[in-house]
């Protein structure tokens, strides 16, 4: 395998359970539109996909999937209501990122978190838990800028930042099919992590070059990468 010189990670279900965070402020966002709150396990299975929150809302209230224009108030709401606080103190790391991230970072590799969530909330976690210094840059949902899978985040927003790097020397860590086929767009080596929301069986149906049952295994994979289930 190519050498690895720089680490895409994903958030939520990678670094970070987000998924009470995640359901509670679904609830949240409802409500504050007094619309009837979807149950739980209909909120956790959009979290299989990887999806934008603009598609989970659409699923969630198929109006929302064909008006872009009431869809854009119900995500400004939720992240209102998310970056209000909400979305921190229902969020935590999963066990042993911090050691992870660390170690990359002593190790000169980069990490760059790639995320369809709201870069606000990304940057807020991250520097809450005490991470922020760890990570090099965060791409996440902004804007009009593309994020994962389409190609362009990474043509526009992280291959400028690395100009040394080919696309070989990144892996892309990621819990879900969209991580896959993030990194198979980009031309990366792939990482799915076994402890997120992706769908198992697919994931593994589209065979990533590394399975990741614990996320200090990403350091060894980084140091020596030989083994396709750590």
């Amino acid at each position: 395998m190519p050498t690895i010189k720089a680490v895409i990670s994903d958030f939520d279900g990678t670094l970070f359970d987000t998924r009470r965070a995640i359901c509670t402020v679904i609830a949240e966002t409802f409500r504050s539109f007094s619309e009837a709150v979807p149950a739980t396990a209909r909120i956790e299975a959009t979290l299989v996909g990887g999806l934008t929150l603009e598609e989970t809302l659409g699923i969630l209230k198929p109006v929302l999937a064909t008006d872009k224009e009431f869809c854009t108030e119900w995500v400004t709401e939720y992240r209102r209501i998310y970056n209000a606080g909400l979305g921190i103190i229902s969020s935590a790391p999963f066990e042993k990122v911090g050691t992870m991230l660390a170690a990359l970072k002593h190790m000169g590799v980069a990490v760059i978190v790639v995320s369809n969530k709201g870069a606000a909330a990304v940057h807020s976690t991250l520097k809450h838990f005490g991470f922020a210094d760890w990570v090099q840059t965060v791409v996440a949902a902004e804007n009009d800028f593309a994020t994962k899978p389409n190609p362009r985040s990474f043509e526009d927003r992280i291959k400028p930042l690395f100009p040394a790097l080919f696309p070989e020397n990144y892996l892309v860590l990621g819990d879900t099919a969209t991580d896959i086929y993030y990194a198979r767009g980009i031309g990366a080596q792939s990482a799915w992590v076994t402890f997120g929301y992706g769908d198992s069986d697919v994931c593994q149906s589209l065979n990533p070059d590394y399975i990741v049952q614990s996320i200090l295994s990403v350091i060894d994979i980084v140091a020596e990468p030989c083994l396709k289930t750590v």
